[in-house]
């Protein structure tokens, strides 16, 4: 006797429904319009709404203010301070009285070694540093956002196929029922497409799950939940530079994080600067008025003095302290520049990584393509052989599978493939620009310096075309060909 599903076709259904509605995955249709448009909407909203570019951004509003507190030390200091008490005592004239007392100081530096202006240029580097990490979050966020995007659209796609392999096993099982029924089939096929048909079911709720769970990711990045009828996003191969070595070139000129690292050496350089200013004199220009209405002796008399005059003081001996801080402060410039290697090592890394997996992908979809299309193919001759007699149960199956599995691999390539774009453009920099993503609050690199900073990236960390070695060139000679085209 023929083994009865744990699920019948009305309950599965049933559960789906469920999982679907308390998931929030409203991703039901999808809609044949293309566009960058969509990833656009979601990347700047993203921007505009996650904590993490918030912080970022408050970080740098916050650096602003370090560079006024530095600036201070090129202007005078102006102090008043004023006293009144009641005194009692056992000698003088009166043993008890009241004394007031006011003084005013103005102090201006004259020279402190340099402090005061390396200082400044130490937070105005600090400041270039947060705008940059401000970018760089800007740009992971946007990239975060727009994966999230996709990857609702691949699940969407992918829930799709599954429910689609789950009613043609279906349809297959109510066949072979019917015939077991009759006497024309046996139960073992019954059996056999039984345990293919929980196969299927457990796909389907394979597939909802992540796309819930891709679903929550967007709603935790984007703000939002999902909407529905959602335009399908694709971005143009025009993205794509023509070499490894270009996009290098590109994440250099580009990169906010690798820019971030190139200030942050700068900013060492100034603290260490501003240290050896404990080897210099200070000089200081102070005066000062004051008066009070009694005297030392505590005689009913007003006094007052004034001062003004060059204060000059010059540390001799600090017990080594200043020489410790001035060593410390470089060994923080060694620090920062070995980062700013390790950040170069990393981008040319990750960006080797992203522009070949876009190279593999795009070799690889013309064969996925073709194995889809002829697995589709070969599933409907076997189910039209089937009724006929000329095909076992068994080869129907296997057939249904690989139609499943060829068009499941297909779909999800065409997505990883946008996504290794959307990798690549984010670490050369240009995520946003491609995009279109614009901030009006945050700044241009020339509204914060008259000065940017020039590098060499090639002699911290050379260009190297790892796809090369490996023969992997037909892609790139296809975008020579179309450019020479064009």
């Amino acid at each position: 006797m023929a083994i009865i599903n744990p699920f019948t076709k009305n309950k599965f259904i049933s559960v789906i429904a469920l999982i679907f509605a308390a998931n929030g995955s409203i991703l039901n249709a999808q809609a044949e319009q293309t566009s960058s448009m969509p990833l656009n909407y979601v990347a700047d909203k993203a921007i505009a709404n996650n904590p993490e570019v918030q912080q970022a951004w408050h970080a740098f509003k916050a650096s602003m203010h370090g560079i006024d507190a530095a600036r201070s030390g090129y202007l005078p200091t102006v102090d008043i301070s004023a006293s009144a008490g009641y005194e009692k005592r056992n000698y003088g004239i009166d043993e008890e009285f009241n004394r007031n007392t006011a003084e005013l100081t103005l102090g201006q530096m004259l020279y402190d070694g340099f402090r005061t202006s390396n200082t400044v240029r130490r937070f105005e580097r600090i400041q270039l540093i947060r705008y940059f990490e401000l970018l760089t979050q800007a740009e992971q966020t946007a990239l975060e956002a727009s994966v999230a995007y996709l990857d609702v659209q691949k699940f969407t796609e992918l829930v799709q196929l599954a429910e689609n392999n789950l009613q043609e096993h279906q349809s297959v099982y109510q066949q072979i029922e019917q015939s077991v029924g009759a006497g024309v089939a046996r139960a073992a096929d019954l059996e056999q497409i039984s345990g293919r048909l929980s196969l299927a079911q457990s796909n389907v709720m394979t597939e909802y799950a992540n796309l819930h769970d891709v679903s929550a990711r967007y709603l935790r990045i984007v703000g939002e939940l999902p909407t529905k009828g959602v335009v399908k996003a694709k971005l143009s191969d025009d993205a794509i530079p023509i070499s490894i070595n270009q996009a290098l070139d590109l994440a250099y000129k580009n990169s906010p994080n690798f820019y971030a690292s190139l200030y942050n050496i700068e900013a060492q350089q100034a603290n260490a600067d501003s240290q050896r200013a404990a080897f210099h004199p200070n000089v200081d220009l102070s005066a000062r008025y004051g008066m009070q209405d009694r005297n030392e002796l505590g005689l009913d008399e007003t006094q007052s003095e004034a001062r003004v005059g060059i204060d000059i003081s010059y540390n001799l001996y600090s017990g080594g302290r200043d020489s410790a801080n001035l060593d410390q402060a470089y060994q923080e410039v060694n620090v920062a520049k070995y980062q700013r290697d390790q950040t170069c090592i990393e981008i040319r890394q990750n960006l080797q990584v992203a522009y070949n997996n876009v190279l593999v992908l795009q070799s690889k979809i013309p064969s996925l393509e073709n194995h889809k299309n002829s697995s589709n193919k070969v599933k409907f001759a076997y189910k039209d052989q089937f009724d006929i007699g000329q095909r076992t149960l068994l080869d129907v199956l296997d057939a249904e599978n690989e139609s499943f599995q060829s068009n499941r691999a297909y779909t999800a390539a065409l997505y990883d493939r946008q996504t290794a774009i959307l990798t690549m453009l984010a670490e050369m920099g240009k995520l946003l620009e491609t995009l279109n993503v614009k901030s009006d609050k945050f700044p241009s690199i020339s509204e914060l310096t008259d000065d940017p900073i020039a590098h060499n990236a090639e002699y911290v960390c050379p260009k190297y075309d790892v796809a090369a070695t490996l023969g992997r060139q037909a892609f790139l000679q296809e975008k020579r060909s179309k450019i020479t085209r064009i």
